[in-house]
């Protein structure tokens, strides 16, 4: 199982996070406990590419796949609280529109006919060193919108 690059975020306390979404390379070891149903387009040629994010899971799934992370290399994983990923996200810009600022850079998001989520890491990294934060794939956080704003635990 090769997981992403861990990068610290400057927080109060500070916290880690992937460098990228997690990959089907990643999660096929999951499925392999039988813990959790494939996705429904698991098979799916448009969704397959080892380097693709994991898309189509519930939160529950998600949850139980940071349980397994950890239970395989003794680790304490986690989702990021929402307040966590957005501050991750605008890699500590003051309120941007996106994890570039307020415009987002072409090339930074697929134009044109695309078959599936494009794989991670092939855009330009955030201030933070984070990938694809927000423009590939929808993200689950812990928690949710009416949860404190500050990224305290």
């Amino acid at each position: 199982m090769l997981l992403p690059e861990l990068v610290a975020i400057p927080a109060d306390p500070p916290f880690f996070l992937g460098s990228t979404a997690m990959t089907n390379v990643c999660y096929a070891g999951f499925l392999e406990t039988g813990r959790v149903a494939a996705p429904p387009w698991w098979n799916d040629l448009d969704f397959r590419s080892p380097r693709q994010p994991v898309v189509g899971v519930t939160w529950n799934e998600a949850m139980a796949y940071c349980i397994w992370l950890g239970e395989s290399d003794g680790g304490r994983w986690r989702l990021p609280t929402e307040a966590e990923w957005e501050l991750a996200a605008s890699a500590g810009l003051p309120s941007p529109r996106t994890a570039w600022g307020d415009e987002i850079p072409k090339g930074e998001i697929p134009e044109g006919e695309l078959r599936g989520p494009w794989e991670v890491g092939l855009g330009t990294p955030n201030g933070y060193g984070l990938f694809d934060m927000g423009t590939i794939v929808h993200e689950w956080c812990f928690d949710w919108d009416d949860a404190p704003r500050e990224p305290r635990r």
